[in-house]
């Protein structure tokens, strides 16, 4: 079983003109603007494969990749850690460093598909702790 999720682009900083600037560099052609995640259940490990128009951005080492990190966390919380794994695939279509929430929206994408593909072991209020 595989789960797929999509995690938009913020206007949390709206008020500080971040998102506004964001928005201003970013081309609105249609094209996804926001992260895709897809996550799927291995018997071992985390791998994490990244794609997508920004992908050259984000750390060439898997472990230092935030949604890698998000994986480590979440199954260490379920104690599954080392009894299971899982392998993601991540395409970043939102700039990194633009002010409209590209970390967010990995964070997001990571914690919703790994609850779900685990059949939601966590509220909506463990996952925003977490």
């Amino acid at each position: 079983m595989s789960v797929k999720v999509y995690a938009p682009a913020t206007i949390a900083n709206l008020s500080v003109g971040f998102d506004l600037l964001g928005a201003a560099v970013v081309p609105v052609d249609g094209s996804c603007l926001g992260d895709r995640l897809k996550a799927e259940r291995t018997a071992k490990g985390i791998s994490l494969d990244c794609s997508g128009g920004w992908q050259h951005k984000l750390p060439q080492d898997p472990q230092q990749n935030i949604v890698y990190q998000c994986a480590e966390h979440f199954l260490q919380r379920l104690g599954s850690a080392g009894k299971t794994g899982v392998s993601l695939e991540l395409e970043k279509n939102l700039p990194v460093g633009s002010g409209l929430g590209s970390s967010a929206c990995s964070v997001v994408a990571a914690f919703v598909a790994l609850n779900l593909l685990f059949e939601q072991p966590f509220s909506n209020d463990k996952l925003m702790l977490m």
